[in-house]
């Protein structure tokens, strides 16, 4: 749980549980005859497979095949019993595609998901990764291997099966024809092979797209570990047979399988994480990212890989894709997706564009390269409608922020803007040193340096102040994380109002944790201000800071 190739991908989880669920039948089904509610399951386990994830079909229609020749084999029926199986694999595919080509939808679906997928095979579009003197796919699965917790796993199953089929009385097999024969007859060996058939099939899924992602190794340790526990089956009733009460050697190393695995996770490089940093005050309720116009979000378009802009806001996408590399990747279909993200934009144009492509991003993070401006006709559209709310920051480091105009122009109705902004503590601290800024800059990623942050260890408060004094109606005060470094917070601030030299309002506030805005109301009877003072009482890890401040309208 601590890595994040394994939290941040789980596209294998699903369709291994569909996978698992057919393999309990076609193993059923090598000693006796799987019931109607069997073939059932099992036939749509397989068909939804696909629709789960498509490089898991191989294995998909090899079990399908091999169920097939089971249920043909034992029913009393045959061709009833095969055609039932067929037909329950087939029915997923009725069911999600018939609706989808009588709405017109047929192109999306086939551009999208099965025209799209041959980018993946063989390496596809772009680059393949060097792998030396080494074919890419076996390159790719080297790789995938070497990385500690997936290598140790294989490792520790594959020596423990190895010495299961050492175990194996080879003796009395190679002079006994009478034990062969009993070999070949025991379930326990059919169910061997089939499991080293499908181990095989989901190596292959594996090296298919030439790509070392460690994430495809889920498609090939649940066969491993089961074919690891069938020959230790295998092995036992062989043993039994051989010299009756003989030692169970399979439970010994089983135990030291388990305990090796157990020496690999625990030594594996682990991320700590804070929960007074990085924890969410709920899981059901998105962030406050951005500023609402109308107190309700809207709609968002975030260009580039950063998906969790639209949680942390709680916005709408505004288009069909979240992810937008389908529109940078220069692949053979990427003026389709362009098309329809331009067909989304125009249709119902957001409130918001972030461009995402920034050196603290993920994957894009060259803007250069892959920013708004690598697509005319999307920085055209945003050039024509929006206005950039975010400085330029230093070394373009930061994602730029764009709002369409007339919600540009409800923000600035709603929020007073300072005047000036400054880092006000008494360790005396210069006049306005450029973190102060950061904190009225209508940027709050966290991604790059977007924050104010006392130096460790010191307690620091930050001055706003307005122009001409006027009524406000809370402050939105955003936390901050300490960037990627996801290593300091906000505890409690104390937030100071100001008529001119009175104090007019004396707030002290438990701070939310990035991405929720603290609110801190400001009474009417308090009347027009003229200056904030925000003073971080308390923190977590490293020091405190803020993020964003706004100060809302009354």
């Amino acid at each position: 749980m601590q890595n994040p190739t394994y939290t941040h991908y789980s596209s294998e989880l699903v369709p291994l549980f569909l996978l698992m669920g057919a393999m309990v039948v076609v193993l059923i089904a090598v000693e006796r005859r799987p019931s109607i509610a069997q073939i059932s399951i099992a036939g749509l386990c397989l068909g939804l497979v696909p629709f789960a994830k498509l490089q898991a079909s191989i294995v998909a229609v090899a079990l399908g095949v091999i169920l097939l020749w089971q249920v043909v084999r034992h029913a009393r029926h045959p061709y009833r019993s095969g055609l039932w199986l067929v037909s329950c694999a087939c029915l997923p595919t009725v069911v999600i595609l018939l609706p989808l080509a009588l709405a017109g939808g047929w192109n999306e679906f086939w551009v999208r998901y099965i025209f799209w997928a041959k980018n993946y095979v063989g390496g596809g579009w772009g680059e393949r990764p060097s792998f030396g003197i080494l074919p890419p796919q076996l390159g790719a699965l080297m790789v995938i291997l070497r990385e500690r917790m997936i290598g140790g796993y294989v490792a520790a199953i594959a020596i423990s099966t190895t010495v299961a089929v050492a175990a194996l009385p080879i003796r009395e097999l190679a002079r006994d024809s009478q034990a062969r024969r009993m070999l070949l007859k025991n379930p326990e060996a059919a169910r061997v092979v089939i499991v080293a058939v499908i181990l095989g099939l989901s190596v292959a899924a594996v090296m298919a797209p030439s790509r070392p992602f460690y994430h495809y190794a889920f498609l090939l340790l649940w066969p491993l570990a089961l074919l690891a526990g069938l020959a230790w089956s295998l092995e036992s009733s062989q043993s039994e047979r051989a010299t009756p009460g003989r030692w169970r050697r399979q439970n010994v190393f089983g135990a030291l399988s388990v305990l090796c695995i157990g020496a690999v996770a625990l030594s594996a490089r682990r991320t700590t994480y804070d929960p007074e940093v990085t924890g969410v005050e709920s899981v059901f309720s998105a962030g406050q990212l951005l500023a609402a116009p109308d107190s309700r979000p809207g709609r968002l378009l975030v260009w580039g890989w950063m998906p969790e802009f639209y949680v942390w806001s709680g916005w709408t996408p505004a288009t069909r894709d979240i992810l937008t590399y389908n529109e940078i990747w220069p692949t053979p279909n990427r003026d389709y997706f362009r098309r329809t993200l331009m067909a989304d934009l125009r249709n119902n144009p957001p409130e918001y564009v972030v461009d995402a492509v920034a050196p603290g991003s993920y994957a894009f993070t060259e803007p250069e390269k892959d920013g708004i401006q690598t697509f005319p006709e999307l920085a055209a559209f945003v050039s024509a409608d929006y206005v950039l709310l975010s400085p330029a920051s230093s070394a373009g480091s930061c994602p730029r922020v764009f709002a369409r105009k007339d919600a540009a122009a409800a923000n600035e109705k709603r929020y007073a803007k300072p005047s000036r902004v400054y880092d006000s503590s008494p360790r005396g601290v210069g006049p306005e040193p450029a973190s102060a800024s950061h904190g009225v800059d209508n940027l709050a990623f966290e991604s790059c340096a977007d924050a104010w942050l006392p130096p460790d260890g010191q307690i620091g408060e930050i001055t706003v102040e307005l122009a001409t004094a006027q009524a406000i109606a809370a402050i939105e005060i955003l936390n901050t994380r300490g960037g990627v470094e996801g290593n300091r917070a906000s505890k409690t601030i104390r937030v100071m109002a100001y008529q001119g030299d009175d104090m007019v309002m004396d707030k002290e506030a438990r701070m939310l944790r990035f991405p929720y805005a603290t609110d801190v109301a400001v009474p009417e009877s308090v009347g027009p201000i003229d200056r904030l003072v925000l003073r971080v009482e308390s923190y977590a890890g490293v020091g405190g800071g803020l993020n964003e401040i706004r100060l809302r309208k009354r």
